[in-house]
């Protein structure tokens, strides 16, 4: 087994150590919550362990859960977008998915902030709005003008991504004593945009 150590919650630097199952019943909460890598060197994928148990034979199960954005973000369904916006639209969202748990949370959530820009003015221009007025807007403008038309799922989590994207900039954190994204944010920053293209009919 292969287990993936991070200082505070957060990795900088990743580290990849053997461990046999049955350390983790000695660890906080038997490991669960920790990132647990499989595979080798070449090809690894992440695990979250969500639980850990003794069964009858003595032997310790974990059930894991994968750490894949590709289980959080649908597919798009191109079908939906015009034509002159699909190339916009698909490229955000490949660079969303190459960066999701590989680079550090900050990182991930300046990724989803374009990605949503580039999501919520492009539909707004499907949906009547003139380009010049949406075109280069910020995140935080684009949303209240969805939000204007009654999408406030949509409204709230571009808020959010956008107000996350503001924490990683470390004169915001001096300024106003707030923490930088860390493991988990990047994560429901993730969600925002599988929550968008549920909401925008843009999820095959």
């Amino acid at each position: 087994m292969m287990s993936q150590v991070g200082a505070g919650g957060r990795v900088a630097k990743t580290l990849y150590t053997f461990s046999a199952c049955h350390p983790l019943l000695n660890m906080a909460n038997k490991g669960e919550g920790m990132t647990l890598a499989l595979g080798e060197s070449r090809a690894v994928s992440p695990w979250r362990i969500i639980q850990t148990e003794v069964l009858a034979n003595g032997a310790v199960m974990d059930t894991l859960k994968s750490l894949s954005a590709f289980a959080i973000i649908p597919a798009v369904d191109y079908g939906q977008v015009a034509p002159e916006h699909r190339p916009a639209v698909g490229e955000a969202i490949e660079r969303v998915l190459n960066s999701a748990f590989r680079e550090t949370p900050t990182s991930v959530v300046d990724h989803c902030r374009a990605a949503l820009t580039i999501l919520l003015s492009r539909w707004l221009v499907q949906s009547g709005h003139e380009r010049d007025t949406v075109f280069g807007v910020d995140l935080g403008d684009l949303a209240k003008k969805v939000e204007k038309l009654e999408l406030y799922c949509v409204a709230k989590s571009a808020q959010i991504v956008a107000l996350l994207h503001n924490r990683g900039k470390p004169n915001v954190q001096h300024a106003k004593g707030a923490r930088p994204p860390e493991t988990g944010d990047d994560e429901l920053a993730l969600q925002a945009i599988g929550l968008v293209l549920r909401e925008f009919g843009w999820a095959a």
